[in-house]
């Protein structure tokens, strides 16, 4: 029986998605997989340095000063604060090591520690390799989240020759979360923003993205809602009757709902592949894309999701935008018994090797393939869609 692989683009991402599965001990930094980790898992060749960088984008509206009786909302200048991983030359004598510290989620009790510290394996401000030029990846976090939620995949992906950047998207991070329609409206804008933003930053003289970002090669990873805005960045144009559009007022909104003129002028040649973690959005009462819409994805994506997602929603949701993106070559992993945190646990479930017992299925009407293992039933359990 042959079954269909993944599009290579996809595979550096889907292996690491297991990291967060098989963890060692905090101290040696969550991006490092133990001995026993999947084959793939281990990080690369390079290694990573660390960098942050604060961008400006002017101009922007100001959603949550938004006047009633105007009908208008004022612009304001929107900071984001962006991590940005890349290969680096480690100096004779350093070491890869650094710690991330975050807000700490929701209120923190009286006495209680605001932040919390994140140990990673990366060298801040290393210098970067040169003679060659690596992918971007951008990673957009969910609400709330941080720059720092998914180092353990960060790292990993800088160590195999990519630059990553994930984005504190104002409004939406630990500690400073804001209303949520600030999210709804600026989640795809932060990301194509920043994309522009680090281009603009590889075309400087000195700056350590010359020479080093190759931004003709762009994915974008998103988790939650990090995925609601992948959607729309890789053209899935939002529903003009779904949720988000009834809750931006002042007609903010159209500029990023399916088929007007200003959406389309948004798509960009250079993005080639998005990953979807657990995409809030599509469920009811939400509905934010129709047919339409998501037919509007026409590059390659992953999605990814748990079965007991009660967030972004499994069959009505995460499920039927997947089904929904008809012109993407498309995939999906579907882990078993999962919420929609999955990506952030660092659950150690024991190896599982699939005995002469393990069922393989196929059903080609509906292009579904699943591997299920039957030894082990602390192991991750999957099911990939086609």
């Amino acid at each position: 029986m042959r079954f269909r692989l993944l599009p290579r683009a996809f595979v550096p991402f889907l292996l690491c998605s297991a990291i967060a599965l098989a963890q060692e001990s905090p101290a040696v930094g969550f991006s490092v997989p133990p001995a026993d980790a999947p084959e793939l898992a281990p990080r690369g060749r390079l290694s990573v340095g660390v960098r942050t960088l604060d961008l400006v984008n002017p101009g922007q509206i100001d959603i949550l000063r938004f006047d009633k009786e105007s009908g208008k909302a004022p612009l304001y200048d929107r900071r984001l604060k962006i991590e940005i991983w890349y290969p680096a030359v480690i100096p004779v004598g350093q070491e890869e090591r650094v710690i991330y510290e975050s807000a700490m989620p929701g209120t923190p009790a009286p006495g209680a520690p605001k932040t919390f510290r994140i140990p990673g394996k990366a060298l801040r401000d290393a210098p970067p390799v040169s003679g060659e030029r690596f992918p971007l990846v951008i990673v957009s976090h969910g609400y709330p989240g941080s720059r720092t939620f998914l180092t353990y995949l960060t790292e990993n992906l800088a160590s195999k020759g990519y630059v990553v950047a994930a984005i504190d998207h104002t409004d939406s991070v630990f500690g400073a979360q804001a209303a949520f329609t600030s999210t709804l409206l600026n989640r795809a804008a932060d990301q194509w923003f920043t994309i522009d933003a680090l281009q603009a930053h590889g075309l400087l003289a000195g700056d350590f993205l010359n020479g080093l970002l190759d931004a003709s090669r762009v994915a974008i990873v998103g988790y939650s809602m990090g995925g609601y805005g992948a959607l729309a960045s890789a053209g899935a144009g939002y529903s003009k009757q779904g949720g988000s559009a009834r809750a931006i007022p002042g007609g903010y909104f159209d500029a990023w709902t399916a088929g007007t003129p200003k959406f389309e002028a948004r798509k960009r040649d250079n993005l080639k592949a998005m990953v979807a973690i657990a995409p809030w959005g599509a469920q009811p009462p939400n509905s934010n894309w129709d047919a339409g819409g998501l037919a509007g994805i026409r590059i390659p994506s992953l999605f990814i999701v748990g079965d007991q997602d009660d967030v972004s929603g499994y069959q009505q949701g995460v499920r039927k935008a997947f089904e929904g993106a008809v012109n993407s070559e498309r995939r999906m992993l579907v882990y078993e018994n999962a919420g929609t945190t999955w990506a952030a646990t660092r659950l150690r479930p024991k190896p599982w090797r699939a005995s002469p017992r393990a069922r393989s299925s196929m059903n080609r009407s509906g292009g579904k393939t699943e591997s299920r293992p039957s030894t082990n039933i602390l192991s991750p359990r999957f099911s990939i869609s086609t």
